[in-house]
């Protein structure tokens, strides 16, 4: 998904928070996926079936890692920090 690069670079780098969850909530509309833009994410992902994945602001997902469609890493109710799931190199 290109947007997902687009829409980190906007958080990390230029501090454009409000334009990179707008990209994100049209990419999550139209594909139904939710990734938020500050989420970590390495190389060699593979998102199989990607319909029904939600990934958190704080979620890590390491590279050469396969999802499966219908996964959530999502939160654990606490407020701030962090909160979403980490998975391994894998």
């Amino acid at each position: 998904m290109p947007c997902r690069p687009i829409a980190s670079v906007l958080v990390v780098d230029q501090g454009r928070r409000a334009l990179a969850i707008f990209l994100q909530n049209q990419v999550s509309v139209t594909f139904q996926v939710d990734i938020h833009p500050a989420a970590k994410i390495g190389r060699g992902i593979m998102l199989d079936h990607a319909t029904g994945i939600v990934v958190g602001e704080t979620a890590v997902i390491e590279n050469d890692v396969s999802i499966l469609q219908s996964v959530t890493l999502g939160g654990t109710g606490k407020s701030g920090g962090d909160r979403h799931p980490k998975i391994r190199e894998g």
